[in-house]
């Protein structure tokens, strides 16, 4: 039986089974990558398959030569290396690529959604932090392993991956309006109403005919609601990093809650405040709490800054820092409406729409 060992990009990295002779575990094949997709060389060179030395005798494992090939090819982000007639390039499915020129050999079919970049570049030209699951687009990585179902949304068609990498669903729609997906990366095409019921029903359960009165402004509701909404649990414990959530006393405020990021790119977020407007009821602050949530994630992920703004030079760090808080505005608010039910008809929301116009950067991601 062969068994593989992965990395967390889904690199093969190790090939071992039983010896058939001695049932002693051995390591047929060891591979260590560039990050681009090239083998080191120079070590770790051995090679084996289960096979017969020669005719007439027993099973064992003998070594790869060019006359013996080994037909188990999967290796670099778990892809099949294609070796015929010396072509030497990876099937991703929806195109292949050259390791060796850190280049796809096929247009991407997705171009028009990334218009600041070559069709040909493999994963933003940073393969450190974005990966490319099936050669259609490249996504940050530590967003995929944040959410467990990325939506990548490009032109007409809606995919979902799961932490590594794998399809978990993929519609063609004729609009994007009402497009989502749930925890298990299902896709659903009915204007939200399914994601929106499965949200209200957790805060149903969890506070019962109390869910739309007034909640206790207090630090216990606030810790009470994640903890017994599943999707505000799942959200907070897949944070890179720990977030403390505060309750904020001022009742004179509107804002019903503030995510605070720090560092030189927003990267860092310690402190997530609730205010007393969202207290108008359980629902509301369960709304709020998966509303700043999500710019935790963004923010953490670095997703919106490194592919908006870390690559173009048109943006000073200053302006890359307002587009980049503009845009996850917008993807909370919109997230929130597919998720959550609630609305879109906010002055932040709009607000951000107009920061993206000023910087002349498409509000449709």
């Amino acid at each position: 039986m062969l068994n593989t060992l992965l990395s967390a990009r889904n690199n093969i990295r190790v090939k071992y089974t039983e010896h058939p002779q001695t049932g002693e575990i051995q390591i047929l094949e060891e591979d260590h990558y560039y990050p681009y997709g090239l083998t080191h060389t120079g070590y770790n060179g051995n090679h084996r398959i289960v096979g017969l030395d020669h005719p007439g005798t027993d099973i064992t494992l003998i070594d790869v030569t060019p006359d013996v090939t080994d037909t188990y090819k999967y290796k670099f982000n778990g892809m099949e290396w294609q070796d015929e007639f010396d072509v030497n390039m990876y099937d991703f499915g929806a195109r292949n690529y050259d390791p060796a020129l850190g280049r796809w050999m096929n247009i991407d079919p997705l171009a028009e959604m990334m218009r600041r970049h070559s069709p040909y570049n493999y994963a933003f030209n940073n393969p450190v932090f974005f990966i490319d699951p099936d050669g259609m687009s490249p996504l940050a990585s530590m967003a995929a392993m944040q959410t467990g179902a990325v939506d990548r949304i490009g032109g007409f068609n809606v995919h979902t991956f799961d932490e590594n990498g794998k399809s978990l669903d993929f519609k063609t729609v004729s609009s994007l309006d009402g497009v989502g997906y749930d925890s298990s990366g299902t896709i659903f095409t009915d204007g939200g109403a399914a994601l929106q019921n499965d949200f209200n029903k957790q805060v149903d359960v969890a506070f019962g005919d109390q869910a739309d009165k007034p909640a206790e402004p207090s630090q216990e509701n606030i810790d009470r609601t994640i903890e017994e909404v599943p999707t505000l649990r799942e959200m907070r414990g897949n944070f890179k990093e720990d977030v403390k959530v505060s309750y904020v006393k001022h009742p004179s405020s509107p804002k019903l809650g503030l995510t605070v990021p720090s560092g030189e790119r927003w990267e860092n977020v310690a402190n997530v405040y609730i205010y007393d407007a969202a207290f108008v009821s359980y629902r509301t602050l369960a709304q709020t709490l998966f509303h700043e949530f999500i710019h935790v994630q963004d923010f953490q992920s670095l997703t919106y800054y490194n592919i908006f703004c870390g690559f173009d030079g048109r943006f000073s760090k200053g302006d890359a820092l307002e587009v980049t808080k503009a845009i996850s505005e917008i993807r909370a608010y919109r997230r929130g409406h597919q998720v959550t039910g609630s609305s879109l008809e906010n002055n932040g929301y709009n607000d951000a729409i107009k920061t993206l116009k000023r910087y002349k950067v498409d509000d449709e991601f």
